[in-house]
């Protein structure tokens, strides 16, 4: 991958009494043997109810991590054509492929046509990809964005950066691209990844997704 650095880890021991007779001797080998006996079934059971304790916290938490799924954030923005915008737009498709890119980075510029060509091709396996133009903000000149789109013919949806967005996901994009593949509910289902890809190991990700 390629890219650009973006403007933005009771075991209780037993001891029998010496010198006694052999009836003492085996009414102690037997109290000890009934002893060692019942502390084995006390471990038995505390490890059981702490495999069992265990179980149900790994299950709570993976329960917590999946309600914590990673959701993208709401936002409003308005797109390259002056279209308004907001996170509603990840509904109609199961899978939007967020690519977020600069009118600077070479990476970015380079995969381009073939993100296009993934927008088109995997339109009716309902996944479309939309570009996060990270260095054109809400009321810049849109220009150079418009250039960039023109010439790779990436002419998919681009969305210009609000506060809602720096605010948001993108306070914690370091460089671009940086893509993530997002549900219609908002959740971040992969990635993040960092640096362009050919778009064959595009399709591969993408696959992989389906399949799931």
């Amino acid at each position: 991958m390629t890219g650009c650095e973006s403007d933005n880890n009771a075991v209780t021991d037993i001891t029998a009494e010496k010198n006694v007779t052999s009836q003492e001797t085996t009414a102690a080998e037997e109290n000890i043997t009934e002893e060692v006996t019942t502390v084995k079934e006390a471990q038995s059971a505390a490890e059981q109810t702490s495999d069992g304790t265990e179980n149900e916290a790994a299950t709570a938490a993976a329960g917590e991590e999946d309600s914590k799924l990673k959701k993208f954030g709401s936002f409003k923005s308005v797109t390259v054509d002056g279209k308004t915008v907001d996170d509603s737009i990840f509904a109609d498709s199961d899978i939007t492929m967020l690519n977020i890119w600069a009118t600077y980075c070479g990476p970015c510029i380079d995969e381009m046509p073939d993100l296009a060509e993934i927008n088109k091709e995997y339109s009716d396996k309902g996944v479309k990809v939309v570009g996060i133009v990270s260095d054109v903000y809400e009321g810049d000149d849109v220009k150079g964005a418009q250039d960039v789109i023109s010439s790779t013919g990436a002419d998919y949806t681009h969305i210009l950066v609000s506060d809602d967005l720096y605010n948001g996901y993108l306070s914690d994009v370091e460089y671009v691209p940086t893509t993530v593949f997002v549900d219609k509910d908002g959740n971040i289902i992969d990635g993040p990844y960092v640096g362009s890809m050919s778009k064959e190991d595009w399709e591969t990700t993408i696959n992989n997704l389906l399949d799931k």
